[in-house]
């Protein structure tokens, strides 16, 4: 398979979150399944991030999707945007680690992690699927309050001066700004059932860690009507000239979703239940002590 069908696929495939560079008024809010042109301008007010296309490239942000893909026009290189609440420490940890893109392709690191002159970490990937392998870099950006963005590009070697030219392209283009998603700090600030329900009624939440081959995905929808859904995945990952998955686990669950004091309780409909101790700490979500990321809910309200 060539490169440029590769790309073609890939950008019929994924599609996700945006934002942009000099402020302005002509921003717009990013929306679902709309493909974005050159030098248009997008942004996500919750999240306080603003893009604009670069020239030469198109993409869009499409359902049940948490990455925003865009692909050259000369379908030469695509090109992921992953923007979320990170500190310092997980963007150098996503970035030093197998990059899981969906259940069957990923970004093995060829290198060692870099800062860069302007504080930016960056690396070089391996991405591999059953298209076949191909280069990829990927540069991450801590912004402030809070949000932070990762560039991925992937592109055959023999394009890598041009892929890596686009990238920086891409790096500029983004701005961060006050988010206006805002969490009181400290777990006091929620006080009681009612606070706590308001807050994850309509969150999308995620948990992500990849570490020594090992790739962990817990993803929750908690709907406004009291439903939720979840989807989890558990990679196992031997290392070697080529990443291959020894094991595989995945599961889609659903249920209804309800809180108790400071407990989330999810009651699944095949009559299982589970419950997390929700805690907000330095304006961070912690169910059981673990962080989950709060992200843009695509699937409900």
């Amino acid at each position: 398979m060539n490169i440029r069908t590769l790309f073609s696929l890939i950008f019929a495939s994924y599609i996700c979150f945006i934002s942009g560079t000099s402020l302005a008024q002509n921003f717009e809010e990013i929306s679902h399944n709309k493909i974005y042109q050159s030098n248009d301008k997008v942004k996500s007010s919750q999240l306080g991030f603003y893009f604009k296309i670069p020239n030469g490239w198109r993409g869009g942000l499409m359902d049940g999707s948490s990455v925003f893909v865009m692909d050259r026009l000369d379908e030469l290189a695509s090109a992921y945007l992953i923007v979320d609440f990170a500190s310092r420490e997980e963007i150098q940890s996503v970035l030093s680690n197998y990059i899981p893109m969906d259940d069957y392709s990923g970004l093995s690191p060829n290198g060692k992690l870099k800062v860069e002159a302007d504080g930016s970490y960056s690396n070089q990937f391996t991405y591999e699927s059953y298209q076949g392998a191909y280069s990829a870099q990927a540069i991450g950006r801590v912004g402030e309050f809070g949000v932070s963005a990762i560039a991925i590009i992937i592109f055959d070697q023999s394009n890598y001066e041009s892929a890596k030219l686009d990238l920086d392209v891409i790096c500029r283009e983004m701005t961060f700004k006050e988010p206006s998603l805002k969490v009181n700090s400290g777990s006091n600030s929620i006080k009681n059932n009612s606070n706590w329900g308001n807050y994850m009624r309509g969150r999308h939440i995620k948990y992500m860690k990849t570490d020594n081959g090992l790739s962990e995905k817990d993803a929750i929808w908690l709907c406004s009507d009291g439903s939720y859904a979840r989807y989890n995945t558990t990679n196992y990952i031997s290392s070697g000239a080529a990443m291959n998955f020894d094991a595989h686990q995945s599961g889609e669950e659903y249920g209804n979703w309800e809180v108790n004091g400071s407990r989330l309780i999810l009651k699944s409909e095949n009559g299982g239940q589970q419950s997390f101790t929700l805690e907000l700490m330095d304006d961070k979500l912690y169910m059981n002590g673990v962080q989950y990321f709060r992200l843009n809910n695509e699937r409900c309200n």
